[in-house]
């Protein structure tokens, strides 16, 4: 198992007002963070919170990862939820 930091950028914060210290087992991938984070918080009183973190992206310090990027022990990522500009 490794520890991944996730922090909860955007709607989601009125829910996660801390980061997130979650531990998964060893090559979890972007989209299998994204399976974790929804059965374990399915529960929050966030409307839509699955459909939400399924078209959010995560991001590293830098750059947007791509839902095969391998995740390592201590990594800090940021989910970004989807942005409606209307």
């Amino acid at each position: 198992m490794i520890n991944v930091n996730v922090n909860m950028m955007g709607i989601f914060q009125e829910h996660f007002s801390k980061c997130l210290s979650i531990k998964v087992p060893k090559d979890t991938t972007i989209i299998i963070l994204r399976e974790i984070l929804i059965c374990k918080f399915f529960n929050k009183s966030l409307d839509g919170f699955s459909y939400l973190v399924k078209n959010s992206v995560f991001s590293d310090n830098c750059n947007i990862l791509n839902d095969n990027h391998v995740l390592s022990d201590n990594d800090t990522v940021y989910l970004l939820p989807p942005f409606s500009g209307g």
